[in-house]
C-alpha cells in the first residue's frame, strides 16, 4: 500500500497525460472530401453512385450498345409541310399579282409533286400573265419569253401561242423595182423573236402489226414557226426511241414520214416542205418500228434552232409527258 507522501506526485502524473491526450485530439487535421478532376479549368463534387451526370457531362458508352438516332433539327420541313408551305404563299403570291415570285412557287410544287396537274396548268397561266403584264410595259423580249414558257407548260397553248403570234408579225414581201419579178422567198426580219418555234405533240402513239413480233409505231406533231426564218427540211425531222420491255433505250432511229417515193399514194411528193416563217406546218405524221417482243416507241424528240423539244409515251401508247427529257 503506498505511503501518503506519493500520492501527490501520482495525481500529478495523472493530470499530465490528460493535458497531452487532449493536445493530440484537438491538434489532428479534419478529414476533407475528395475533389474530382473534369474538364480543364473546372472541377466537380463526385456525387452519389448510380446518379446520371449533370447536363453537360460526357456518359460513357456501354460497348455493344447502338447509338439512338439523333432528333431532326426543329427548323427541317418534310415534303408535305414544304409543299403546304408553297401553296400558302402561292396564294398570297397570286393575290397580288406578284408572277415572278408566283412562278417560283409553282415550279417548287412541281417539284415536289410532279404529278399536280392543277399546279402545271397555273404555271401555264402565271407565265402568260406576266408575259401580258410585260407587254403592257412595253418589255415585248421579256413578255415573248414568257410566252414561249407558257408553251413550253403546255404545248399549243392556245392564249399564249395567240399572244406570241401577235408579237411576230409576218414579214412583209422586199419591195421591187417596175418590171423586176418579186421574190418568193421570205426575207428575215431583225429582232429578238428569231428562234421561236414551238412543237405541238398531237394524240398518243398508234401502233400495226408488222411482221412477227415487230410493230409500226406512228405519231403526230405540229410545228408553229413564229420565228423570222423559214425552217427547212431536215432540220425538224424528228428521232424515235425504241426502248425495251423495261423501258431502256435499245436504238434511236431517225423518224420516217409517208411520201410517194415509199409507195404511199398520198404521202409526200419530193422532199419535204420548207415551213415558212411565221406560219404553222400541216399536222405531220412519222413512224418507226420496234424489233423485239415487248418493245415499244418511248420517246420522240426534236432540236430545232437550237432547242430540243421530247415528248414520252409509254408502253400502251398514251402520252405521258410532252415536256419530257431522254435519259442518254
Amino acid at each position: 500500500m503506498p505511503n501518503s507522501n506519493s500520492m501527490p506526485v501520482l495525481v500529478g502524473a495523472l493530470v499530465a497525460v490528460g493535458l497531452i491526450v487532449a493536445i493530440m485530439m484537438f491538434a489532428s487535421p479534419t478529414p476533407t472530401t475528395a475533389v474530382t478532376p473534369t474538364a480543364a479549368g473546372t472541377t466537380a463534387t463526385a456525387g452519389p453512385t448510380g446518379t446520371p451526370p449533370a447536363a453537360g457531362a460526357t456518359r460513357s458508352a456501354t460497348p455493344g450498345a447502338t447509338a439512338a438516332p439523333s432528333p431532326a433539327p426543329s427548323g427541317t420541313q418534310s415534303p408535305e409541310q414544304a409543299l403546304a408551305g408553297a401553296r400558302a404563299a402561292l396564294d398570297v403570291a397570286w393575290g397580288a399579282g406578284d408572277w415572278p415570285r408566283a412562278i417560283q412557287l409553282l415550279e417548287q410544287i412541281r417539284s415536289l409533286a410532279p404529278t399536280d396537274t392543277t399546279a402545271r396548268d397555273k404555271l401555264y397561266t402565271a407565265h402568260y400573265n406576266y408575259g401580258k403584264q410585260l407587254e403592257s410595259r412595253g418589255d415585248k423580249n421579256g413578255a415573248a419569253t414568257e410566252y414561249q414558257a407558257a408553251l413550253a407548260v403546255v404545248p399549243g397553248g392556245p392564249e399564249a401561242l395567240a399572244a406570241l403570234r401577235a408579237l411576230t408579225p409576218t414579214p412583209a414581201p422586199a419591195p421591187t423595182r417596175a418590171g423586176a419579178a418579186a421574190s418568193t422567198s421570205v426575207p428575215p426580219t431583225p429582232g429578238p423573236l428569231r428562234g421561236v418555234v414551238t412543237v405541238e405533240w398531237q394524240g398518243n402513239m398508234d401502233y400495226e402489226n408488222r411482221t412477227g413480233d415487230m410493230r409500226w409505231c406512228q405519231m403526230k406533231n405540229i410545228y408553229h414557226n413564229l420565228s423570222a426564218q423559214n425552217l427547212d427540211w431536215p432540220d425538224y425531222q424528228p428521232a424515235i426511241a425504241v426502248a425495251r420491255p423495261d423501258g431502256s433505250i435499245r436504238i434511236l432511229y431517225r423518224a420516217n414520214y409517208y411520201s410517194v417515193d415509199q409507195g404511199w399514194q398520198n404521202g409526200i411528193k419530193g422532199t419535204p416542205p420548207t415551213i415558212p416563217a411565221g406560219k404553222d406546218s400541216f399536222p405531220w405524221t412519222w413512224y418507226s418500228s420496234t424489233g423485239a417482243p415487248g418493245e415499244y416507241c418511248r420517246f420522240v424528240t426534236v432540236t430545232v434552232q437550237g432547242v430540243t423539244y421530247t415528248a414520252e409515251y409509254d408502253a400502251r401508247g398514251q402520252l405521258i409527258n410532252p415536256n419530257a427529257v431522254m435519259p442518254r
